[in-house]
């Protein structure tokens, strides 16, 4: 029954997105790779403000481009659903034991339902980011990867395509898996020589002008910041005491 709840889920969440309007669906998935998006203009990525993601990401999305723009819509959004279905069956299997039988069966559907049901995971969905790929690399790095190396690789691309999980990498290394903490950093820094020297331009405008992404996109207090950072601003914090606070 708990998975027909997902099946349900999912369904509604591809009729949501498919039945809006093409203007108004998939709406930064389109800024990217649409027909007048940012991967198709011959400058900076960040000339319009408009992409936000790495380098590397706009390195990995740009072949994908054409591709993207012939499936957008059905492929891109059941594409978007199975990566939360995964996300949940690993964080299901994350679950430290020993779990009894009833546990074991209900994790999975649950799981998969309340991520269905979050806010993040419907605006991913809706607006065609690419957001849940990052996080579900880190849970594979941590919880499914078989050694340390191939954990380090795994959470490594995840920061580079998404510089905040670079926080796991402190977390393995405070945890004693110091060989995945190495690794991680050395296959992040890896991807991003390899983004600078394809696209150096760009590189340079990412994390030197704009110092790793900062004021590219909507304000930080804007209510598609779920981040706690956007958080106390939207309280009226500000400066030095919103910092510290964070």
């Amino acid at each position: 029954m708990l998975w027909l709840v997902v099946a349900l889920l999912a369904g509604r969440q591809m009729a949501v997105v498919l039945r809006q309007p093409p203007g108004e669906r998939l709406t930064d998935l389109e800024t990217w790779i649409g027909e007048n998006g940012v991967l198709h203009v011959t400058g900076s990525l960040y000339d319009s403000d408009r992409f936000t993601g790495t380098p590397f990401a706009g390195l990995v999305l740009k072949p994908l481009a054409r591709t993207a723009e012939q499936s957008l819509g059905v492929a891109w959004t059941f594409g978007s659903l199975l990566l939360v279905a995964a996300l949940g069956l690993v964080a299901a299997r994350a679950l430290p034991g020993p779990l009894s039988r009833r546990t074991a069966l209900l994790a999975a559907p649950v799981a998969i339902s309340l991520l269905m049901l979050s806010l993040p995971v419907r605006n991913a969905l809706h607006l065609g980011q690419t957001s849940i790929l990052p996080v579900l690399l880190v849970l594979l790095g941590c919880f499914v990867a078989r050694g340390e190396r191939a954990s380090g690789v795994l959470i490594g691309i995840a920061a580079a395509l998404q510089p905040t999980v670079l926080l796991f990498a402190a977390l393995l290394w405070l945890t004693g898996r110091r060989r995945a903490a190495v690794t991680g950093g050395t296959a992040f820094a890896a991807c991003t020589a390899l983004a600078w020297a394809a696209m150096p331009h760009d590189s340079w405008s990412y994390w030197v002008h704009h110092v790793a992404g900062a004021g590219l996109g909507d304000s930080a207090d804007s209510l598609a910041n779920q981040s706690l950072h956007g958080a106390l601003l939207r309280f009226g914090l500000a400066g030095p005491v919103e910092v510290g606070l964070f």
